[in-house]
């Protein structure tokens, strides 16, 4: 009846013999759609790729992998019934999974130079050549190795070993609020997540680009786990259609704005407060600077330049050079990094070490002697010192490989 009513409408206001070209324009660009998507979702068979069944004309493989949000053990499911390696559609994108040691190997060290890029999230509409607000995560080619190294030299150990105060300030603050939490509860009970959050974004916050909120009471923080709170993408119109469109991204580009309004816009508003970091930053005179503890933004500050004397080459392989520079939009960029990067895998890192260590008593009274016999005060708890702490590093590690953070984020370190 809707559709009835619809189309008496168009008969009144648009006449018959361009009505009937609209249609029939519509018809074929719908019928050349639907091709296209058969011949998009039969590549893998095309090469002989094993894959599961697509759920979706548009989607791919999206509604089944993204179910529940436990992607990777999807994978690990796939990877029983297909082998070790096996391809997915994500929408639009064509992705190969593999978990054969030589075809990784093959990737990611003798053949780095010629995959450059990480692997975007299905939804994104990013221009990663282009877009000047790309960071360090979805930059590719030799911007992304413009911007690797450049971040990796400001990480050195000088650079680590001068936040130890903070560090120390932030985790007081954090054992003061648990034990307060911790008298409060009639049964002792303190839920840790959240506290290990709001120590891992006090830490690189505070550290990294200077920012003086209470421990627990950051608004910034609330704007991140806004941010970082991934929904599934068939429960998202805008997502779907981003998701299944990439291949249009000369168009779709410029309907990011849309995007605005959800997860972006909160996105956006952190980068807004990073910018005005930056401009309180550029506009401190030399005793305001030589006053306040010196961080990571510092050091990428001064090596900060206008676009137009940054040269990236666009060609397939990766330059053996690069500029150690940075622009502005780049620099706003790399700040909100800081925090989406760290903030989380800091948290679920220290968790997840933390149940380990609970379930497993005999290793946890090892590092407690381990400790006792290495660390005697405060002033102990050194870089250099807790190096030394080899059965804590090793149980870090192995802790870190059998809980893996963040397995869809996939591309070169």
């Amino acid at each position: 009846m809707l559709i009835f009513l619809l189309g008496s409408a168009l008969t009144y206001f648009i006449p018959g013999k361009i009505l009937i070209w609209i249609v029939t324009f519509v018809a074929v660009i719908g019928v050349a759609y639907y091709i296209h998507l058969k011949k998009r979702n039969s590549y893998f068979a095309e090469k002989g790729i094993p894959h599961p069944p697509i759920n979706s004309l548009f989607l791919g493989n999206i509604p089944e992998y993204e179910k529940g949000l436990q992607q990777h053990l999807k994978l690990l499911e796939w990877e029983k019934t297909y082998g070790d390696t096996y391809g997915i559609y994500e929408g639009s994108h064509r992705v190969i999974v593999s978990s054969d040691p030589e075809l990784v190997n093959e990737v990611l060290v003798k053949q780095f130079h010629a995959f450059r890029s990480r692997k975007l999230f299905p939804s994104a509409a990013n221009d990663q050549e282009n877009d000047s607000r790309m960071n360090l995560f979805l930059a590719e080619g030799n911007r992304w190795k413009r911007l690797r190294a450049l971040i990796s030299s400001s990480l050195t150990v000088t650079q680590i070993k001068s936040i130890e105060p903070i560090m120390h300030g932030v985790m007081k603050e954090m054992m003061s609020v648990i034990e307060q939490k911790r008298a409060a509860d009639p049964d002792g009970i303190v839920d840790f997540k959240p506290q290990l959050m709001n120590m891992g974004f006090a830490i690189i916050s505070r550290s990294a680009l200077g920012f003086k909120e209470p421990f627990g009471e950051s608004k910034s923080l609330e704007l991140l786990l806004e941010t970082l709170g991934k929904k599934e993408t068939v429960n998202s119109w805008m997502d779907s259609f981003f998701a299944s469109t990439y291949e249009f991204l000369p168009v779709t580009k410029y309907l990011n704005f849309f995007a605005f309004f959800s997860v972006v816009f909160k996105f956006i508003k952190l980068s807004n407060k990073m910018n005005k970091l930056l401009d309180k930053r550029e506009k401190e005179t030399e005793e305001e600077k030589n006053a306040r503890d010196k961080d990571f933004i510092d050091f990428l500050m001064n090596s900060t330049v206008d676009s137009s004397e940054i040269q990236d080459s666009q060609k397939a392989m990766l330059d053996i050079k690069v500029q150690k520079k940075l622009t502005r939009s780049e620099l706003a960029g790399t700040c909100v990094m800081f925090l989406i990067a760290g903030t989380d895998t800091t948290a679920n890192t220290t968790g997840f070490l933390l149940y380990d260590l609970a379930v497993n008593k005999d290793i946890q009274q090892q590092i407690y002697e381990e400790i006792e016999a290495n660390i005697f005060s405060e002033e102990d708890m050194t870089y250099h010192k807790i190096k030394e702490l080899d059965l804590l590093d090793r149980t870090i590690r192995e802790s870190s490989r059998l809980h893996s953070l963040a397995t869809t984020i996939m591309g070169p370190p």
